[in-house]
């Protein structure tokens, strides 16, 4: 699934840009994840189904060629388009994806439009990146499809 689309630089950049090795994987990904997350470690889901310490509230796989082109074509633009960070770090949605034996995972804040990517899914060490808040609004539609109420805080 190669996608050509021209890489904006950010308004204000506190990080590293995107490593390029990475986005091949994501954009060659065989399938990808989908995850809404609470966003605070919290007693109350201890036992359940993390990812990256963060309890997970809903997932999605997406295998199909349609969902996965329209997620990967919207993260480029959050990753390399516009976006004005901040530092609150309240990230309710993270992403993984898997080309073969690789894979990439992204827990992201569009609050702060600040993000953390790890090169494994056993990966404790992490980088922070940038995502502007373009792809909440897909993201979001694909969770809701999944039965989440309507009024559901997806910040």
């Amino acid at each position: 699934m190669s996608m050509v689309l021209s890489k904006k630089s950010a308004s204000k950049r506190l990080y590293a840009p995107f490593p390029e090795e990475l986005w091949e994987l994501i954009e060659n990904a065989d399938y990808l994840t989908l995850y809404l997350l609470y966003p605070e470690f919290s007693a109350a889901y201890e036992g359940k189904q993390t990812f990256h310490g963060y309890p997970v509230l809903r997932q999605v796989e997406l295998d199909e060629e349609e969902s996965l082109t329209k997620v990967v074509e919207v993260l480029r633009k959050g990753i390399y388009g516009k976006s004005n960070p901040k530092r609150c770090w309240v990230p309710h949605h993270g992403i993984r994806t898997v080309a073969g034996s690789k894979s990439v995972d992204l827990v992201m804040c569009f609050v702060c439009e600040v993000m953390q990517y790890f090169v494994s899914p056993r990966s404790k060490k992490f980088v922070w990146g940038q995502v502007g808040k373009l792809p909440k609004k897909v993201l979001n539609g694909i969770l809701r499809k999944t039965g989440i109420p309507p009024g559901t805080d997806l910040d």
